[in-house]
């Protein structure tokens, strides 16, 4: 599934130093992103299309525990990311 951000696909490099990771199977439409240059996390929320509805956590340490609810459902990466 592709990422998309008001109703465009997301590109490498689009959102700087944010990018997507890996995930498991799908049971939320999450996508998890890590900030490479602070090693803080974000989580959107996405319709079943990979349209970003909403950030679920917004920039947060990865010991954070908003973070760690979150981990509990599964997240996957977008196929134009990865």
């Amino acid at each position: 599934m592709t990422l998309k951000y008001g109703g465009a696909t997301v590109v490498a490099g689009q959102f700087n130093t944010w990018v997507p990771r890996r995930g498991g199977d799908v049971e939320r439409n999450d996508v998890a992103w890590k900030n490479t240059a602070n090693g803080h996390y974000s989580v959107w929320s996405t319709d079943g299309n990979g349209n970003f509805i909403s950030n679920v956590v917004n920039n947060v340490s990865g010991t954070d525990a908003s973070l760690g609810r979150s981990k509990r459902s599964s997240t996957r990466t977008s196929t134009a990311m990865a």
